[in-house]
């Protein structure tokens, strides 16, 4: 539902490139800021909630300022696009409704508003807090239900199919330019050689990627076409503490997903040499993923995320850097591995 009343992502990359800046600001309705009043009411107005709004609350800003609403018993949340826009808030909508057809829980948008003030979404509020805060504060407790559930409610997103590989636009799937392994591979053997200068830390033998990217392309073309996530950190996990223990209410920030292999958002959430990841979230999952195709996705989180890392100034506080120069320093071992799997 949009009214027309009056994490940015690296292009063709298939990398998710975001930076994250939280602060907390209470405020009454009557301290609003003019810009977020008029939003707010326009949203409002288009999902037909008339009750007054008694308080909101900044969450954050990265792509987004997320804002929480609060009107009586009932918590909302606004997300106000610094970019405006309109195709991402669309595709937030479009994936709350596929979501929900598949009874995975998410957050619903309720609606859509894109005028002079800007564009922004109002959608149901999830309890909980990050997996990643819950890690950091609560270090003592076994999160492993709240893992376990995490890694269920992804398998289930991971059940809904797409006709093609692609880029999610508004309602529709966009097809990549070429198929999914040529796309995802494409870049892996300049960031090495990029990597090889930058660190100056060893010697690859450039003939042999290549022959272990010709393969790895090969290895991936049959792989199926899911949503896939996109953003899988746990940042985007949702944790809520239950009669059985912590429990994953949701996934959150869904505005990245694409159409790929969904071994993708397992790569990007356990980056295996840094151990991170337990054993609950794929029994939780159903499965680890298979060989290949891990050590496949690795290469590329690996030397990818390192480069953007040294050149572009960005930081993956999940895994830590240390893990990735680490993985970077043996690459040689690496990619003769994954060629003795190819």
């Amino acid at each position: 539902m949009v009214s027309e009343c009056g994490s940015s992502t690296c292009l063709h990359s298939p990398f998710t490139v975001h930076y994250s800046l939280f602060t907390i600001l209470n405020l009454s309705m009557t301290d609003a800021p003019i810009l977020l009043e008029a939003l707010l009411q326009s949203l409002l107005l288009e999902a037909g909630i008339k009750q007054k709004v008694d308080r909101i609350l900044l969450l954050g800003s990265s792509t987004n300022t997320v804002w929480k609403v609060e009107i009586g018993a009932h918590q909302y949340v606004v997300r106000h696009r610094l970019d405006d826009n309109l195709n991402v808030a669309e595709k937030e909508f479009f994936l709350s409704k596929v979501l929900h057809e598949h009874d995975v829980p998410a957050v619903e948008v309720l609606a859509i508003v894109a005028n002079h003030h800007g564009v922004a979404t109002l959608s149901s509020w999830i309890p909980g807090i990050s997996l990643e805060q819950a890690i950091h504060d609560y270090s003592t407790m076994d999160l492993g239900r709240a893992w376990f559930s995490a890694g269920a409610i992804l398998r289930l997103s991971h059940g809904i199919e797409f006709p093609v590989a692609g880029e999610i636009v508004g309602d529709r799937v966009e097809p990549f330019e070429s198929v999914w392994g040529q796309w995802v591979l494409e870049g892996v053997v300049d960031d090495i050689r990029w990597l090889q200068n930058k660190l100056q830390l060893f010697q690859i033998d450039f003939r042999l990627l290549e022959r272990v990217v010709s393969k790895a392309q090969v290895a991936l073309e049959n792989r199926p076409n899911r949503l896939v996530h996109n953003d899988a950190l746990p940042q985007n996990i949702l944790v809520h503490p239950g009669k059985n223990g912590w429990e994953c209410t949701g996934w959150v920030d869904w505005e990245f997903a694409r159409s790929g292999d969904p071994m993708w958002d397992l790569a990007t959430l356990d980056f295996r040499p840094a151990n991170l990841v337990p054993t609950a979230f794929y029994d939780g999952y159903g499965h680890h993923p298979a060989e290949p195709i891990s050590s496949i996705y690795e290469l590329l989180m690996g030397t990818w995320r390192i480069r953007v890392e040294l050149e572009h100034g960005a930081l993956w506080e999940w895994p830590p850097q240390k893990e990735r120069l680490r993985y970077a320093r043996d690459l040689p071992n690496q990619i003769e591995k994954l060629a003795s799997m190819l």
